[in-house]
């Protein structure tokens, strides 16, 4: 127990149950590459975070490159493996 100055340490343990964080925003499919969400969520879609998205191909991943704002926030996409489809229905973010 450390108690210096009158702090004590508390053993609170925080449980991650994902490394994902689910998409509450319904994403519209622009192309293989980009999507758009509605409202400012630049701070959701932040460059360099992972993806998961939902879509005709099943789940697939990729890295944000782009995020911008004017009437819709509009998200460009590097994806690991296959571009985006119109299919798409879900796309969730890494916690980190």
């Amino acid at each position: 127990r450390w108690d210096k100055d009158n702090v004590i340490g508390v053993q609170n343990l925080v449980v991650q149950e994902s490394e994902w964080i689910s998409g509450s925003a319904n994403p519209t499919y622009v192309s293989g590459t980009q999507f758009t969400v509605p409202n400012d969520q630049t701070t959701t879609f932040q460059v360099g975070r992972r993806i998961k998205t939902t879509q005709t191909s099943g789940t697939e991943y990729g890295t944000i490159v782009n995020s911008a704002f004017t009437t819709l926030t509009t998200v460009d996409v590097e994806m690991d493996s296959t571009n985006l489809d119109s299919g798409l229905s879900n796309v969730d973010v890494s916690v980190l």
